[in-house]
């Protein structure tokens, strides 16, 4: 199978779905991304801060993006790598919405920019997310950027 330009952009339109997934709130298309569910791992740029297995990475991403209102994203400067049926995608991701905490009519902005890595597999004619890797991306003097004010429970 030949690969190229065409499975570079399969992939990131995997990852926009994944996205847009989330901005709708579609869980079963969120939990679809990940294919297998034990085969999926994650460390976010949120607590807790070791390696999720699959159950307990899509169970926050749940959580989150079901708290979420007003989701809009941006993937930005993406590099996608693919060797044979794997692919490496590397980007900067732009997220901003209203994050409401425990069903109350109280919402803090969030306008964060993360550094995100995902890896992808081609599974039955389609690619899915077998593991992310989003970190904070600080300012340049090293200080925290906004994710630091966006922890869950502050």
């Amino acid at each position: 199978m030949t690969y190229g330009r065409r499975s570079e952009n399969e992939v990131l339109d995997t990852i926009n779905g994944f996205f847009e997934a989330a901005r709708e709130k579609d869980m079963d298309a969120l939990a679809d991304a990940h294919g297998h569910r034990n085969a999926f791992t994650k460390f976010d740029a949120f607590p807790p801060y070791t390696l999720q297995s699959s159950d307990t990475a899509i169970a926050y991403e749940e959580a989150v993006f079901a708290n979420i209102s007003d989701l809009k994203f941006k993937v930005e400067d993406p590099h996608v790598t693919v060797v044979g049926e794997t692919a490496v995608a590397a980007f900067f991701l732009k997220i901003s919405g209203i994050f409401v905490y425990d069903y109350s009519f109280e919402g803090r902005p969030v306008d964060l920019r993360l550094r995100a890595t995902m890896v992808l597999a081609r599974e039955e004619g389609r690619w899915i997310i077998i593991h992310e890797h989003l970190s904070e991306l600080k300012d340049m003097k090293g200080e925290a950027g906004p994710a630091e004010a966006w922890r869950p429970g502050r």
